[in-house]
């Protein structure tokens, strides 16, 4: 390729006359050259968009239907406590959204129950969107079934397939270690990838809790929110639980049943798979469950202390700028 196309410009001059003509050839290449520095200066570089995000294609469903009994504080249950606004000026709903699309995901599911209306209004005003290809849906429900049941639900109301996050509305994460453990659910194949952290601040709640196999990131065991975890045996690791779990929603579906058919009598109740189906699964095997340490802080704004926090400190927990 000669000099000339390299900047994008071409001549047409014959062969003959750059046999004969070389010093006006020379002069017409530096005189191209000259116009397209000027060129380069003058007009920005288009934006190439990036169409290798290899996120957009996983559901994010988010579980915000809850009553947040403990922010009544603030919410007076008045107001869903995800639609609390923090320092930077956007809901916590907004600024949580905002960092998952700026990270790479586009399709977001909703799960609205409790205040609906108010949760359901503000999202259709589409504050939080950021990209155009961002895509939405809801699933309403007013009973309460529990983070996991909730996502259950949605699952078979909208018919959802394929890779999943459950990621709550209220809950800041380390975006880009978001991001990584769904790269890792895909490349690993497993069932269920369970988000961990091994960042603990006096802020974090459940630490070292969920116990792992060194090398393989298998989950081994998960402690009850009230035991005391001990500490860790040779080849496991202690790590502390981080709202943000893969799952391969086909084989959700199928864990669900199976947990559900094994415990008849709690068929109506709420649905957890932190605190009810990881130690089933413990026992009795039969699905692929690992961990993913996303490395970084996790911050619950579920208590007036953490939302007053949350609200000073929100540039701790953005990837990017603010959606408004």
């Amino acid at each position: 390729m000669s000099d000339i196309e390299r900047t994008g410009l071409r001549t047409h001059t014959s062969r003959t006359e750059l046999d004969t003509g070389r010093r006006a050839t020379m002069r017409v290449r530096q005189e191209l050259f000259a116009s397209a520095r000027t060129l380069l200066e003058l007009e920005p570089a288009p934006k190439i968009e990036d169409d290798t995000n290899d996120l957009d294609d996983i559901t994010v469903i988010m579980p915000i239907a809850g009553r947040a009994t403990r922010a009544r504080e603030i919410t007076k249950d008045a107001i869903p406590k995800h639609l609390i606004r923090l320092g930077n000026g956007d809901t916590i709903l907004d600024t949580i959204s905002g960092n998952l699309q700026e990270v790479g995901f586009r399709k977001f599911v909703f799960c609205v129950g409790f205040l609906k209306e108010q949760l359901i209004d503000h999202i259709e005003k589409e504050e939080w969107v950021t990209e155009s290809d961002t895509t939405y849906e809801f699933d309403e429900t007013d009973r309460l079934l529990g983070p996991d049941g909730t996502i259950l639900h949605a699952i078979g109301a909208l018919g959802l397939k394929g890779q999943g996050l459950l990621v709550p509305g209220d809950v800041m994460l380390p975006w880009d270690g978001v991001a990584a453990i769904n790269r890792r659910h895909r490349e690993t194949g497993a069932d269920i990838t369970f988000g961990v952290t091994s960042h603990v601040t006096e802020r974090t709640t459940d630490v070292g809790k969920i116990i792992v196999e060194d090398g393989t990131d298998r989950f081994l065991w998960g402690y009850g929110r009230t035991e005391e975890p001990r500490s860790a045996y040779p080849g496991t690791r202690n790590l502390t639980s981080a709202p943000s779990h893969v799952i391969s929603i086909e084989r959700f579906e199928e864990l669900c049943r199976a947990y559900r058919e094994a415990h008849p009598e709690y068929i109506s109740e709420p649905l957890s798979l932190r605190d009810d189906m990881l130690p089933w699964i413990r026992q009795n095997g039969g699905f692929d469950v690992r961990a993913f340490d996303i490395e970084g802080e996790v911050l619950d704004l579920g208590t007036p202390s953490t939302i007053q926090y949350g609200q000073e400190n929100w540039r701790k927990y953005t990837s990017g700028p603010s959606p408004t």
